[in-house]
């Protein structure tokens, strides 16, 4: 497993390499059910963008998907694409406050869906 793999148009959250495949992972965090429903990006907060990451905000009930959304948009299953291993990309979405696991979607991409 390969955790923050930089890429030319990103960072991967996680890649995880089985011999009966290759599992692209981009997290989301959202916060707590109590909370305004919003979706919280991270940011370099070291650096002076903790406002700007603040007001990134995106639906709650969609974290998933916009998960799924950017690893599609930034091609990051593009380099582990290979004829002899499925790739496939996995969206999550966790609570902030609990860390509870809250959704997920995947999809196999590639032309290798032998």
């Amino acid at each position: 497993m390969t955790p923050e793999r930089t890429t030319a148009d990103g960072r991967i959250d996680l890649v995880a390499d089985h011999p009966c495949g290759t599992y692209i992972f981009e997290l989301k965090m959202v916060g707590s059910r109590n909370a305004p429903q919003k979706l919280c990006f991270g940011g370099n907060l070291a650096e002076g963008n903790r406002e700007a990451a603040l007001k990134r905000v995106l639906p709650r009930d969609r974290a998933a998907a916009i998960a799924m959304s950017q690893a599609e948009a930034k091609a990051y299953a593009e380099p582990y694409l290979a004829p002899d291993k499925p790739v496939w990309l996995v969206g999550l979405a966790f609570e902030r406050d609990t860390r509870k696991f809250l959704e997920g979607v995947y999809e196999r991409v590639g032309d290798n869906h032998a």
